[in-house]
């Protein structure tokens, strides 16, 4: 009964824990959405600005494709700002941080039920078959879910654990796996916006190639 319990527990704080970093990942990626919107509205604006100043007669005279270069940027910003409000980072960050608190609470509920247990205070039935559907019944409570990495990242967090370990303490993820499972929570949370950067310098670049 005991080990029935110890792994429900193990299974809630183990989603619980992805939860929590899948909203963490998703605020991360909301900062830099943002941060990205915000530089990129001042560079259209800079650009559209600049083009009208006697220095840019003067100075970028040989610089190529200004005005086309404006018109992209402009176009990239409501593209971005399309694709950043569809994914509802705040919505979904929230919803799943609620989800997590509360699947921390029903894992305290279970350490409870599980010392009741081992002191021999509460003789009575335990409904194993109710701890269960209430597990799944908080998990599916939440219309989003976390992402693969965001459970690995747990794992590689706390892959000293004893939950989490083989024989004589051993962890089952070694040190590079470790490694590599947070490049991948931080890659996952800022890929996009730096591929937009990317494209917004490489084109920067071809513009004002010719100045240099």
């Amino acid at each position: 009964m005991n080990n029935f319990i110890s792994d429900l527990r193990t299974k809630a704080w183990r989603t619980a824990g992805a939860r929590y970093n899948a909203s963490r990942r998703l605020r991360m990626k909301e900062v830099f959405s943002n941060f990205s919107l915000a530089m990129l509205s001042v560079l259209s604006i800079a650009v559209s600005v600049f083009q009208n100043s006697p220095s840019y007669q003067s100075c970028f005279s040989k610089a190529q494709n200004v005005s086309e270069f404006s018109i992209i940027l402009s176009i990239f910003l409501l593209v971005t700002s399309l694709i950043v409000w569809g994914a509802s980072y705040s919505e979904k960050a929230g919803a799943l941080y609620r989800n997590a608190e509360e699947l921390t609470a029903y894992r305290i509920k279970l350490d409870a039920e599980a010392a009741r247990m081992e002191s021999g205070i509460d003789k009575g039935i335990v409904d194993f078959d109710s701890l269960a559907n209430r597990y799944d019944a908080i998990k599916r409570s939440c219309s989003y879910n976390h992402e693969p990495c965001d459970d690995r990242f747990f794992l590689r967090s706390h892959r000293f654990s004893q939950e989490f370990c083989k024989g004589s303490c051993r962890p089952e993820i070694g040190f590079w796996r470790a490694g590599w499972f947070l490049f991948c929570w931080y890659w996952s949370a800022v890929w996009f916006f730096l591929l937009i950067w990317s494209v917004v310098a490489l084109a920067l670049y071809f513009v004002l190639q010719p100045v240099w």
